[in-house]
């Protein structure tokens, strides 16, 4: 087994599925199946159990995506390492977001591989390359080149005169559960969700409007308690431990197949996510050719795949 084997079974869990993970490759579904299932024969235990929705990785394939998982990381350190040790470094782009938009996008864009969304397009667009880039926390205090940002759907993002902004997506919301055995009774029906253990982030707030997070915020304070964490990580982290639902959006279920939508009906939940610099950064091409890319990239995804259920 080579490291294109490895990386094929990475891809494919966390894609959810062949036809995914062949998407993301720039292979044919029959390609990945036949591929996964000499895999399977060498190994002599099955890695996916298939099903109408996609795949779900077996023990023994979780125990190999650890190892796998340590294998990719240490290929990023290997990675990073060879950029520290080029005579003339390259500029570097400092990307301010959130920390979900960071962990979801900028981080993996910053170490050459990309997630989600944009690992389901990148090979749409092998001319598109990024310099280094270097995640900026939204919350800090230092100056950024490119800003990506949320609001309200049909909401410009506020800044100065001289802010470029372009929209990249209207990226769907729904409450979300996690995908264990452990997981805490789910509600049938939307109204049944405060009688349920709730989660919210403390920044959604920020988007009350019907179109955006109304909905959830509505069932939220009807619910008898109402714990809230400050950061994504946080929140992954409790859904994840299968005792609460909560809102997140849609496209997490491409980066962990162990996050799913709830499934019920759902009232629609978007917000938008923009992409902004000052004109006087864009005049650096380094900075234009980025934001350029990343424009190029998340409008080549269709946003619209992506159910609430």
């Amino acid at each position: 087994m080579d490291w294109d084997d490895i990386n094929l079974i990475l891809v494919v869990a966390r894609s959810g599925g062949f036809s995914g993970g062949a998407a993301v490759l720039g292979l044919d579904q029959s390609t990945v199946s036949r591929r996964i299932a000499r895999i399977e024969t060498t190994a002599g235990a099955p890695l996916f159990v298939r099903s109408r929705s996609g795949v779900i990785a077996t023990d023994f394939c979780l125990e190999l995506l650890q190892l796998a998982e340590e294998m990719d990381q240490h290929g990023k350190s290997f990675h990073q390492a060879l950029w520290s040790l080029r005579k003339q470094p390259e500029r570097v782009i400092l990307v301010k977001a959130s920390g979900g938009l960071i962990s979801y996008f900028v981080g993996p864009l910053a170490a050459e591989r990309p997630i989600g969304p944009l690992a389901c397009v990148r090979h749409l667009h092998p001319d598109i390359t990024f310099p280094p880039l270097r995640p900026v926390a939204e919350s800090g205090s230092e100056c950024e080149d490119i800003r990506l940002r949320w609001t309200e759907p049909d909401v410009l993002p506020s800044g100065s005169p001289d802010l470029r902004i372009r929209r990249l997506a209207r990226v769907r919301w729904a409450v979300h559960h996690a995908r264990t055995p452990s997981a805490s009774s789910r509600p049938n029906h939307w109204d049944e969700l405060p009688e349920h253990p709730l989660l919210s982030h403390s920044a959604l707030v920020l988007y009350p409007g019907p179109s955006a997070l109304g909905p959830w915020l509505d069932v939220f304070a009807r619910a008898s308690a109402q714990p809230t964490v400050p950061t994504e990580a946080a929140q992954e982290k409790l859904l994840l431990s299968g005792s609460v639902l909560t809102p997140l959006p849609t496209f997490v279920t491409l980066v962990n197949t162990n996050i799913v939508a709830l499934p019920i009906d759902q009232p629609p939940m978007h917000l938008d996510l923009w992409i902004m610099a000052e004109a006087e950064a864009l005049r650096d091409k380094t900075v234009r050719a980025v934001f350029d890319g990343l424009v190029k990239l998340f409008h080549a995804f269709d946003w619209e795949r992506l159910k609430a259920h």
